[in-house]
């Protein structure tokens, strides 16, 4: 199917893409925006960014982590309705789906962090405090589509990390005691223009 106003392929979960969001609980779809779209979101980024600036809103080192971020520019609203992404939604979750939130994050320092940082990632799982009120195994219940509008395969790059295959595990994974950090965590390692998708469990 093509989207009328990108003519860009709407993504199809097929066989194997849906067997390994099962066994992994996350999926990477690279290129899922235009170099065009990718540029556009970026000047809009760049605005608001010097906007919160400028009202004292950024935080430590001028980090920018600004929630609802959809309603601060126009440009944010096509992420709503991209076809190569938007459609693994419904087809993971179903029809009736409903928007939670939207969340726009900036980091500003491109140094590689030291050991004590970077192995002090905060794991959580997503869902607000679904996970504390229900009995486990959870339920899957919702899905967070991440879009990368700058490299993030550096060790400064700010990538999210996560544990394959945690949907599964009741409780946390165990911790890696030469890291400190989950064991068998991976980064994302995506592209500016690459999306993925994970679900509130892993």
């Amino acid at each position: 199917m093509k989207n009328r106003t990108s003519g860009r392929s709407e993504y199809r979960f097929d066989a194997r893409s849906q067997n390994f969001f099962e066994s992994e609980g996350y999926l990477v779809i690279r290129n899922a925006l235009t170099l065009e779209q990718v540029t556009e979101l970026n000047q809009a980024i760049d605005l608001v960014y010097e906007q919160q600036k400028a009202e004292d809103r950024l935080a430590r080192e001028g980090k920018l982590n600004l929630r609802n971020c959809i309603i601060h520019y126009d440009a944010f609203l096509q992420l709503l309705d991209i076809p190569t992404a938007t459609p693994l939604a419904w087809q993971i979750l179903n029809w009736n789906i409903q928007m939670i939130t939207t969340h726009l994050i900036v980091l500003s320092s491109s140094k590689d962090p030291d050991d004590n940082v970077k192995y002090k990632i905060g794991l959580h799982r997503d869902g607000g405090t679904s996970h504390n009120e229900m009995q486990e195994p959870h339920p899957r219940i919702s899905l967070k589509t991440a879009y990368a509008l700058s490299d993030q395969t550096g060790p400064a790059s700010g990538a999210t990390v996560l544990v394959p295959g945690s949907d599964h595990l009741l409780g946390y994974p165990s911790i890696d005691p030469e890291t400190g950090g989950a064991r068998g965590a991976i980064s994302m390692d995506v592209n500016a223009g690459d999306a993925f998708v994970f679900e509130q469990r892993a």
